[in-house]
Formats: C-alpha cells, structure tokens, sequence
C-alpha cells in the first residue's frame, strides 16, 4: 500500500478456520494456527463500506476519522493503515489499525501474499 493510499484503501483479510465446528482449539499450538488466509487483498475503502450495515459504517467512519488525524501530513512517512479481518464462519469483521516504522521496512515484495498467509498458518505474531 503507497502512503497515498491510505487515506483511501485498506487490507481486507478474510480467514478460513482449520478446526472442525464445534471443537475450539485449545492448546496454544492449536490456536496459533487455527485459520489460514482465504484471501487478502488492497482494496477501496468505500467497497468495503458497502459491505456492512449502516451502524457500522457509522463505526467505521469513526475510526477512519481517528486514522486521518494521526496521518503525517507531508507524507514522506507512512502512518497507519486500515486493516480488515472477517471470519466467514462467524460473520466477524474486526477493524485493526496497523502502524509501519518506515525505518524498518523492506522494498516491495510482489509474493506478499504468499508469504503473509504462511506465517498466519505457522502461528508467525505479526
């Protein structure tokens, strides 16, 4: 995600649960990789804002809002992104801003993708 983007764009994550319904992991191994990744992409803010009801985007405008004000305002930094999980199974969606330390970044990775969604299935802490 460009600093531009994001004031526009967020991170929707959508996981897959690894247990059977009904059974709850429980030891900490179980839970660490309890979901994999079903898909994660960049996308409008506004599409997602279609996606939920009405006292949500009220919510979610709120947090938008909050994220806006902590935004650098020259933009050679990057701030805080907008990040998205839903859990199909459970019809959850949980907003997480997500901040970068521009010092420890790395150069764009095309396979991030792939590379986020094995450590979400190796219980890698992000």
């Amino acid at each position: 995600m460009t600093p531009e983007r994001l004031k526009t764009h967020l991170l929707y994550i959508t996981l897959q649960a690894q247990f059977p319904p009904g059974i709850l992991p429980k030891k900490d191994r179980e839970v660490q990789s309890a979901f994999r990744v079903k898909s994660a992409e960049v996308i409008p803010i506004q599409d997602f804002q279609e996606r939920i009801t009405p006292n949500d985007q009220g919510l979610l405008g709120a947090v938008i809002e909050g994220l806006r004000y902590t935004l650098p305002a020259n933009f050679n930094r990057i701030g805080p992104a907008l990040v998205v999980v839903y859990i199909p199974a459970i019809e959850m969606h949980r907003v997480v801003p997500f901040g970068f330390d521009p010092l420890n970044m790395e150069d764009w990775c095309g396979d991030w993708r792939k590379i986020f969604s094995t450590f979400i299935e190796r219980g890698v802490v992000l």
